[in-house]
């Protein structure tokens, strides 16, 4: 950086100030190298989609683990019902042995929670077939624009 550069005179909360010269120490530049620094990066348009991209990559892992613990809900739910119409008629007669009873509870306990949550896993579901959608849209733009560029 040349001296001959005009200079500018910028007002700075304390805390602002300090962050700035411990992050100039930590990277070995000049206070004045670091605003700069800083300043230039802001405008960066490929650093700043470069963030973006990997929040959107970021969103879409959160939102895959979801949808498998969605899918692991909806199989340990159906596996629950199961549990429920096997042991409920000798539950409703009462010829269930006590330790069976413990699991036909749990199960019906599980089975009545999962409900409760239906819809929340609707929603998701929902989420995932736009985002899905989306997607296929986005790919089959890139395709037809691939297919309209001339062959060069």
């Amino acid at each position: 950086m040349s001296r001959q550069h005009p200079q500018m005179r910028v007002r700075m909360p304390p805390e602002l100030r300090t962050q700035v010269e411990e992050a100039a120490k930590e990277s070995g530049r000049s206070l004045n190298a670091e605003i700069v620094h800083r300043l230039e990066e802001s405008f960066d348009s490929s650093s700043v989609q470069g963030l973006r991209d990997a929040i959107a990559r970021l969103e879409h892992l959160r939102e895959v683990e979801e949808a498998r613990s969605a899918s692991y809900h909806v199989r340990e739910a159906a596996l629950s019902l199961d549990i429920v119409e096997i042991l409920g008629p000798m539950n409703d007669q009462q010829h269930l042995p006590e330790r069976w009873q413990r699991v036909y509870e749990l199960a019906e306990a599980n089975l009545s929670e999962f409900l409760e949550k239906a819809d929340e896993h609707s929603a998701l579901l929902e989420k995932l077939q736009t985002r899905l959608e989306d997607a296929k849209a986005r790919r089959d733009a890139q395709q037809d624009d691939q297919s309209k560029q001339p062959n060069e």
